[in-house]
């Protein structure tokens, strides 16, 4: 063993086990443990097999071991480095996310290793050494990295003290009707309200929320989200309470609200009154894969895989699929081409066949749209990777700055209607059905009035909220609720529980006014204290400073923004600007 080591022999499988669990580490939430084990082994073992032909062919170890270690290396960094083309496309003076030329162009690097281990045998097993220092170097990193994930992990656990006891709740199943509804929970990424559309995108959506209304679905007109990302958005919702108990932990690290979005408690509840509880992939980490729900479903994992024109019928995991889209395999395939777009069509196909269960159920389903980017056209069929698509917009001139947001919309309205036509036809009893935006419009740049608006109250946090509650389950829901109410009201009345609606607020994290990483760092926003002061018509800058975002200059820049006054406002480290618009 020792001898091998001196030799150098591991160094091509220690560079084979660093992308899997590189890949493993950044994608901790959507990526299942179960997949880990067989990526390592199938990787290693054709690394094996790779440096045994090389070995037989050229005779010489230390040049296998070289050659080797090559070809690993570029086999495993070609989908990154086609994905870093693809992103910076306008600013290279190469096409790297052509994959036809990064594939001739990996090849002569290859060829040029080759003749490197021919050219200069002497040095070869120096050149091995430090091939060894810095597979060694990268997994000890990586490592680390892994236990600090999972530290944190394991301290969103802590932090949390959330009961998942039926009676810390007033629930008592024995006084439960036996006939429980299936809940469906549609969450539409970045949907916003009808008003914003219709005012500063100049869409008129009234007959999508007609047609809910006319399928008895509760619609608040004036519904608000209590946070404006994703993560935390949901985190609370699912937990029914504020996330600020998370203020003092980790700062950057998202995890720690990605556990509580994971193993939540409307789950844990759902779970002890007999639900099966069922979570659609979604193509974004945190709702892509939840092992404490009952059954994953995942397209990708689900359907045959497809490379050089042949599918292949393999019961692949996320991490699986990762790598393939990673390595030199992507010439052949790309299981994450118009995933978004793919993904969303088979999520609300394969909705309505959850009606047939016999058990009651529980389903989540984050659908990423109308959020960009923009892969969806109003007509169903996918845009171009990386072009925006122009839907259906009354005034092109006010939503210049947002084209394809109005076709995901017209698209999901479709897809929505669809779905919940079939869900209620199939469904013995009245399900509960929630359909929302997780959030309201956070990448927009339209007629801003300095004087009267805000990022934050006026575009942020207005959110599509609908619900179809049968049985009288719509008394305890008002035009203006929020989200962190929604399973107060629907547990209450349900499920006999003794929940109290909390006072409905915003939270704005430090993360979106100048600081990248404070993620639970909250400016808290008391949305009926607010609303007070627009009826009184008080526009101090005491109302308004709580409700403006920075704008760093990289965001000026994507906003298409060229004159911005700044303002000082009530925090130092931070300066509030307003939009300069004549």
């Amino acid at each position: 063993m020792l001898f091998l080591i001196k030799q150098h022999f591991f160094t091509p499988f220690l560079l084979t086990v660093y992308p899997v669990v590189f890949l493993y580490s950044r994608n901790l939430h959507r990526a299942e443990p179960r997949g880990l084990p067989l990526a390592l082994v199938v990787t290693l073992l054709m690394t094996g097999l790779v440096f045994g032909v090389v070995r037989l062919i050229f005779k010489q170890q230390q040049r296998a071991i070289f050659m080797t270690s090559i070809f690993v290396l570029l086999f495993y960094t070609y989908g990154h480095v086609v994905q870093l083309g693809a992103t910076f496309e306008t600013r290279l003076p190469v096409p790297l996310h052509n994959t036809t030329l990064m594939s001739m162009l990996w090849l002569m690097l290859l060829l040029t290793a080759v003749y490197a281990a021919f050219k200069w045998e002497n040095k070869l097993e120096s050149a091995n050494h430090y091939l060894t220092l810095v597979a060694m170097f990268l997994l000890i990193m990586q490592g680390i990295m892994l236990l600090t994930a999972q530290i944190n992990r394991a301290q969103a656990g802590g932090v949390t003290q959330i009961s998942y006891a039926l009676d810390d709740y007033g629930i008592d199943p024995t006084q439960i009707d036996t006939s429980l509804p299936d809940i469906y929970h549609i969450v539409l990424d970045a949907y916003t309200r009808e008003d914003i559309l219709r005012d500063y995108l100049g869409y008129d959506n009234s007959a999508f929320i007609n047609a809910l209304r006319d399928r008895d679905f509760f619609v608040a007109d004036n519904a608000r989200s209590n946070y404006i990302a994703t993560f935390l958005s949901l985190a609370s919702m699912l937990n029914m309470q504020y996330v600020d108990f998370l203020e003092g932990t980790a700062p950057s690290d998202q995890s720690l609200a990605f556990q509580l979005l994971d193993d939540n408690l409307v789950i844990n509840l759902l779970e002890q009154l007999g639900y099966q509880t069922i979570q659609f992939s979604s193509g974004w980490g945190p709702t892509e894969y939840n092992d404490h729900v009952d059954r994953n479903i995942n397209r990708l994992t689900d359907e045959p895989v497809t490379i050089a024109g042949f599918d292949f019928n393999i019961n692949l995991s996320v991490i699986h699929l990762l790598l393939i889209e990673s390595t030199w395999l992507k010439q052949f395939t790309s299981p994450f081409q118009y995933s978004r777009h793919i993904t969303a069509q088979y999520n609300f196909a394969h909705l309505p066949a959850i009606a047939d269960n016999p058990e009651p159920t529980y389903t989540l389903m984050h659908i990423i749209a109308p959020h960009a980017p923009y892969y969806l056209s109003a007509d169903d069929a996918p845009a171009p990777v990386g072009v925006n698509v122009d839907g259906e917009i009354i005034d092109q001139e006010k939503a210049a700055r947002q084209p394809g947001y109005i076709d995901q919309i017209i698209f999901a309205n479709r897809a929505v209607t669809n779905a919940i036509d079939a869900i209620l036809e199939n469904s013995d009893t009245p399900p509960i059905i929630i359909i929302h935006g997780d959030h309201g419009l956070r990448h927009i740049c339209v007629d801003l009035r300095c004087e009267s608006q805000s990022w934050f109250y006026d575009f942020f946090t207005p959110t599509l909220s609908a619900f179809y509650l049968p049985d009288g389950g719509g008394a305890a829901f008002y035009p203006s609720i929020t989200h962190v109410n929604v399973y107060r009201a629907i547990f209450n009345h349900y499920f006999d529980a003794d929940m109290p609606l909390l006072e409905d607020a915003g939270f704005f994290p430090d993360s979106y006014i100048g600081s990248a990483t404070n993620h639970y760092v909250f400016n808290k926003v008391l949305y009926n204290d607010v609303a007070a002061s627009r009826t009184r018509g008080d526009n101090s800058d005491e109302v308004y400073d709580m409700l403006w975002v920075c704008l760093t200059p990289r965001d000026q820049q994507r906003l298409g923004i060229d004159n911005a006054a700044v303002l000082t406002g009530p925090r130092p480290e931070c300066r509030y600007q307003h939009l300069a618009l004549e």
